[in-house]
């Protein structure tokens, strides 16, 4: 079944705005404004959080259902219920033409209408329930759109006064192209079979230096998403990987493979496919994608400041603490990063 990023995104709304009966009323693990959210909602959402995360970052690799995980999970449940609540204050017209195109851009991410259909069952939803999130997804933008009138454009100074406190970030930058397999783990994992998962990596790195071609060894072993592109994970800039693959990749040539890397994810082998260096960059060269960071920074701040008033004022209560977000913890948005070319 293939999914589209719209499809991922509505079954998370779908999920931080399910529908409760009586009986699940009883059994949250934190309610906001009367209404219980339940343990199993939660994990659903950081489970997309995860996902998602790992999708733009996929040399970073964030890790299973952390502490910190649950709590953004738990206020991001919370920030969707609040700004929903404002939306339809607001009154915002539904346009039917748009209600309807959006609804058919997810049913196309999916093979058939009957895959289409047992997706939304996993989640105790039907076609119009969907109609329906669709709906509130158009009010919250609606909102979004009213709301981020307000925010002042960014300036010239601003475009300015970022290139030269990052300046390092635009000269002498090199990019390098990278590839994996990756055998999974986790941490309920048991010794004896963390042992056979290291070993069963060592063998696959022992089969690439006796000249096995590592895209297809991937495709054959890597649990990872991109396993069926041959392992290819695209092109990084440094920092943009995590510390240990940064490592690992550091003392490679273009074309060798690094020993296995250990994460708390499972255990990792990469091959460094090319590397380049990128000419040094004017502020006019990168003056439009420096415009879309500070954008999307700004957005982010006054979208958290805005959400922090009505977390304030909301009614919350939690029956366990490893869920409880303070009103104004700062979940919800990944750190701006400069785009890469």
């Amino acid at each position: 079944m293939k999914k589209s990023a719209v499809v991922v995104c509505i079954l998370l709304f779908i999920v931080g705005c399910s529908k409760k009966d009586s009986s699940e009323l009883k059994r949250g693990v934190f309610s906001i404004n009367g209404e219980w959210i339940k343990k199993e909602e939660i994990h659903q959402v950081g489970e997309f959080l995860r996902n998602d995360m790992n999708r733009l970052f996929p040399g970073r690799i964030f890790e299973g259902a952390s502490d910190n995980m649950k709590k953004q999970a738990a206020h991001h449940i919370a920030s969707q219920k609040l700004l929903l609540a404002e939306a339809k204050k607001k009154n915002y017209p539904i346009d039917t033409a748009e209600l309807r195109k959006n609804v058919a851009a997810i049913k196309g991410g999916f093979d058939d209408q009957k895959t289409f259909e047992e997706e939304l069952a996993k989640w105790g939803q039907t076609e119009k329930d969907l109609y329906d999130q669709v709906s509130y997804g158009i009010m919250l933008d609606s909102l979004m759109r009213e709301l981020f009138q307000n925010i002042d454009p960014v300036s010239d100074e601003e475009c300015r006064q970022f290139y030269e406190e990052n300046k390092d970030k635009f000269k002498g930058r090199k990019k390098t192209k990278v590839s994996q397999i990756v055998i999974l783990s986790g941490k309920d994992t048991t010794e004896s079979a963390e042992t056979a998962l290291k070993s069963k990596a060592q063998e696959i790195v022992t089969k690439l230096k006796a000249g096995e071609d590592f895209a297809a060894c991937a495709r054959k072993y890597s649990q990872g998403p991109a396993a069926r592109d041959g392992g290819d994970m695209g092109w990084f800039e440094t920092g943009d990987l995590r510390k240990e693959f940064e490592e690992a990749l550091a003392s490679l040539k273009p074309g060798q493979i690094s020993p296995v890397v250990e994460t708390g994810m499972g255990y990792h082998i990469l091959k460094k496919i090319d590397e380049k260096a990128l000419a040094p960059e004017s502020l006019d060269q990168v003056k439009k994608q420096i415009v879309m960071l500070l954008e999307v920074k700004k957005k982010n701040e006054f979208l958290m400041e805005y959400v922090d008033g009505l977390m304030q004022s909301a009614d919350i209560h939690f029956t366990d603490s490893a869920y409880s977000f303070p009103p104004d913890a700062q979940f919800g948005s990944l750190p701006a990063q400069i785009p890469n070319q």
